[in-house]
């Protein structure tokens, strides 16, 4: 297919119109391994960081494309046939969330929805060589929001991802700050 100058122009007019109206933010959140995951992770809760841009479409409805990255504490295991073995997990997602807002304008509650290409790494180390693992899965989140203002939120969202046998799912418990 190939795009005239017109269409390049006017493309390129309404993604000027979009990003005028879209805001940068960026979300500091906690979360908390389910299923499967808790056995990978253990109990401890991961840290995590992200940047997204929220863009309105129309009314109550926003396309929100985010960049997250999550990482995990230590976990030591001490049974054969790994004795004091060390081993850390991290996430990166990059996906996108559709917000709607009932109240029809940004503020107030939301609820959320999305996907996302979630790669998981895990580097393990026993005192001598050192190995590390990664693959990447697609991942589905359902949550909700409230924006107190226009500039902060919290949110809830519940992510889950399968790799092969196991459902690695994550309670992410997040604050958020548009610019």
């Amino acid at each position: 297919m190939k795009l005239s100058r017109t269409s390049i122009l006017a493309l390129a007019l309404a993604a000027g119109s979009f990003a005028s109206a879209a805001d940068f933010g960026l979300q500091l959140n906690v979360g908390i391994p389910q299923n499967d995951w808790k056995t990978s992770v253990g109990s401890g809760t991961g840290l995590g960081l992200g940047v997204f841009l929220d863009v309105p479409v129309k009314g109550g409805h926003v396309l929100r494309p985010r960049l997250d990255y999550i990482t995990f504490p230590e976990q030591t295991e001490s049974d054969y046939p790994y004795p004091d073995l060390h081993h850390t997990w991290s996430t990166r997602s990059l996906g996108v969330d559709y917000l709607f807002y009932p109240a029809g304008e940004r503020k107030g509650i939301y609820l959320a929805a999305g996907l996302a290409a979630r790669q998981f790494h895990v580097s393990a180390d026993s005192g001598g060589p050192s190995d590390s693992w990664d693959t990447t899965r697609l991942g589905i989140s359902l949550g909700a929001g409230y924006a107190l203002n226009t500039t902060w939120e919290l949110n809830l969202r519940y992510t889950q991802t399968k790799i092969q046998e196991s459902t690695l799912g994550e309670i992410d418990l997040g604050v958020a700050y548009r610019f």
